[in-house]
């Protein structure tokens, strides 16, 4: 029945993502944002990976430069739809893209469009500007609150017949007793009470408070615990313990995690089937939004 439920979300979800085709500044600066940091990731990573086959290489950063220009198109064209623009307007777009072209000295031609491509594909890093460019030009626009053909304003949702709203829950940082103790209740919580919870929900403050207290805790017991073990070693150097022993205190918080994870994800309104979307690249950025920034749902 769990899995039924999820794969069911999940539908809806892919639904909502045709309905509501629009995206806020800040969901659109953030996603700019991680696409740019990770496609230098994934550059860093196939230069590892392909470091004797420079054919590899090549074909691996420029599939990558074309997801990302994918996943950029993706969200220029919900950015326009948010501040009522159709997507033609588009074109704008491409014409900045066009005038940095020639500023940095290139013949507006078809090979040399080609050159500057591949060029930002197999350096990303100086290229870095192509892929900043929108965010500095799309996300000083300030949103359009009234429904139009695209969807609803203020980053509401339409799931059927049902408004969705998600909450201005503001998370702010203040080392005081109130966040101490809410520190050690949802550090209880996730790796306690809650731990094989995977059909609730929890806000972005407990996910947030939740992993760091988990974290330090679970540092502090795994230090004790590599300290006990050898002193094991000093005065019981014939008793045997295996390495792989070391990895089983981590199978608890990490089991621990991924049901908060998809608490998370269905309190901000998706199934817990998107968590395997944090292994594939691109769609991650989707997915950590949802999980670090989105507030939690309610009917409007």
């Amino acid at each position: 029945m769990y899995i039924k439920n999820e794969l069911s979300l999940f539908k809806v979800n892919l639904k909502s993502l045709l309905v509501n085709q629009r995206i806020g500044r800040i969901p659109y600066i953030f996603g700019c944002l991680f696409i740019s940091i990770q496609k230098i990731l994934i550059y860093i990573m196939i230069l590892g990976c392909f470091s004797d086959n420079f054919d590899y290489q090549h074909i691996g950063l420029i599939t990558s430069q074309i997801i990302a220009i994918i996943a950029y198109s993706i969200l220029i064209i919900f950015r326009l739809h948010d501040i009522g623009k159709s997507i033609v307007n588009i074109i704008y777009i491409v014409g900045i893209y066009i005038i940095i072209h020639l500023f940095w000295g290139m013949e507006l031609s078809f090979t040399s469009i080609v050159n500057t491509f591949l060029y930002s594909a197999l350096y990303p890093i100086d290229g870095i500007i192509i892929y900043i460019l929108p965010i500095m030009f799309l996300g000083i626009f300030p949103c359009t609150e009234m429904k139009n053909k695209f969807g609803l304003g203020n980053s509401d949702d339409i799931v059927g017949n049902t408004i969705i709203t998600y909450g201005n829950s503001k998370f702010i940082f203040r080392l005081n007793k109130e966040l101490i103790d809410k520190i050690f209740e949802y550090t209880w919580n996730v790796l306690f009470s809650r731990f094989a919870d995977i059909q609730g929900r929890s806000t972005r403050e407990e996910f947030i408070l939740g992993i760091l207290g988990g974290r330090v805790l679970i540092s502090i017991l795994m230090y004790s615990f590599i300290a006990i073990v050898i002193f094991i070693y000093q005065h019981y150097p014939l008793l045997y313990i295996p390495k792989w022993g070391l990895l089983v205190p981590y199978i608890w918080p990490l089991i621990a995690f991924i049901t908060l994870s998809i608490r998370r994800l269905h309190d901000s309104m998706l199934s817990g089937i998107w968590l395997i979307g944090l292994i594939i690249p691109y769609v991650n950025v989707y997915v950590l939004y949802h999980l670090l920034l989105k507030a939690s749902w309610r009917v409007k």
